[in-house]
C-alpha cells in the first residue's frame, strides 16, 4: 500500500523527504550538495533559536538575502514555528523597507551584513528608528555588531525538541 503523500504543511514535506531520503540531494550551492536531512536539521536549530528568542506563531520575520542556503533555512525554520516570512528584495532601500517592514509589523530582520554594493549593518544602525516593530536584527556574514545576532549562532543552537514539537503542533 502506497503512503499518502499529501503533507499539510511545508515543514512536514521537508520532514518526510528527510526521513525517506535523508542523503537525497535537495539542492546544490556553490558545488556543494545539500541534503534534505541537512536542511531539516539546520532549520530545526534555527527554529529552536527563534523560539528561545521568544518568537511565536504569527510573528513576522523579514529576510534580505540572495538565493542562498540561509534564505532556505530561515524559510523552513519560520514554517516550523508558524512565523510568517516577509521576503524583501536585496535592492530595497529606505522607502521600500520602511513601507514593507512597518505595514507587515515585522518583528525581526534576517539580512546580509553586506553585499557587493551595500552595507546593511550600517544602513540598519541608522534606520532602526524608522522601523519600531523590528526588535531583532540577525545578520548573515562577517562583522556582526554586538547588539545584533550572528546567523551562525542561530545555526548552532541546540535543538529543544519539546518546544519545537509543541510549536509544530500549533502550526
Amino acid at each position: 500500500m502506497e503512503q499518502d503523500r499529501n503533507p499539510q504543511t511545508v515543514w512536514k514535506a521537508l520532514d518526510e523527504a528527510a526521513k525517506e531520503t535523508p542523503d537525497g540531494r535537495m539542492y546544490i550551492f556553490q558545488n556543494e550538495v545539500v541534503s534534505f536531512k541537512d536542511v531539516d536539521d539546520i532549520s530545526d536549530r534555527i527554529a529552536s533559536g527563534l523560539l528561545k528568542m521568544g518568537f511565536r506563531k504569527g510573528d513576522r520575520i523579514g529576510i534580505i538575502a540572495y538565493n542562498q542556503p540561509e534564505w532556505l533555512y530561515t524559510y523552513y525554520a519560520a514554517a516550523k514555528i508558524g512565523a510568517v516570512l516577509v521576503a524583501l528584495n536585496v535592492r530595497y532601500r529606505d522607502t521600500e523597507l520602511n513601507y514593507m517592514l512597518n505595514q507587515s509589523e515585522t518583528r525581526a530582520v534576517v539580512s546580509l551584513a553586506a553585499s557587493a554594493d551595500f552595507d546593511y549593518v550600517s544602513f540598519f544602525e541608522s534606520f532602526r528608528p524608522e522601523i519600531p516593530t523590528v526588535n531583532d536584527f540577525i545578520f548573515i556574514g562577517d562583522n556582526v555588531p554586538s547588539d545584533s545576532i550572528d546567523f551562525k549562532s542561530l545555526m548552532e543552537t541546540p535543538v529543544d525538541y519539546e518546544a519545537l514539537d509543541r510549536a509544530k503542533r500549533d502550526v
